[in-house]
């Protein structure tokens, strides 16, 4: 296994989770940081969502139990027809690589009908400005690191969190 010099450059969200623009750029150093309710989880599960589709408690965005990236209103109800976005800049052996992952809702409107329909969601994946499909966006993040990797290192309480079992399989 080599190792490879991996930076996080830039995260770009757009309508994440209540957080309608943010931009931060990574220096050496980045601290993200505030008070209570402010953003920090969410800074943190549109960088986990966009590489590996999951928030930083390990939950997908569709099926039982999962998390939503859409923005909400007071009520907790979705707001309709915004595009879901977030855009992680990596650099990897001073290689740049720009992953985008969208969430976009479907809306039609029936036949015979006057009103559209929101029809489910669907997911777009772009490597360095171009659709791919998933696979491929998978499979291109899987080359820079591995989903469990990634969580035992940018996250202090997943591994002590892990099954013994786990964590023993983890060490070796």
């Amino acid at each position: 296994m080599s190792n490879k010099n991996v930076i996080l450059k830039s995260l770009s969200l757009q309508n994440f989770k209540g957080i309608k623009e943010l931009k931060i750029e990574f220096g050496h150093e980045t601290t993200v940081a505030g008070a209570n309710a402010t953003g920090k989880t969410t800074v943190f599960d549109a960088f986990t969502w966009c590489l590996f589709g999951k928030d930083s408690s390990d939950r997908t965005d569709s099926g039982r139990g999962a998390f939503t990236v859409k923005t909400v209103d007071a009520s907790g109800k979705a707001i309709a027809k915004l595009e879901h976005e977030v855009t992680a800049v990596i650099a990897v052996d001073s290689v740049i690589t720009t992953f985008t992952r969208r969430l976009v809702e479907n809306w039609v409107k029936p036949r015979g009908k006057a009103e559209t329909e929101l029809r489910g969601n669907d997911t777009h994946y772009f490597v360095n400005g171009i659709e791919v499909k998933a696979s491929q966006y998978s499979q291109q993040v899987a080359g820079i690191i591995e989903d469990q990797l990634c969580k035992m290192i940018t996250n202090p309480a997943y591994f002590p969190a892990l099954d013994w079992n786990m964590q023993s399989d983890n060490l070796t």
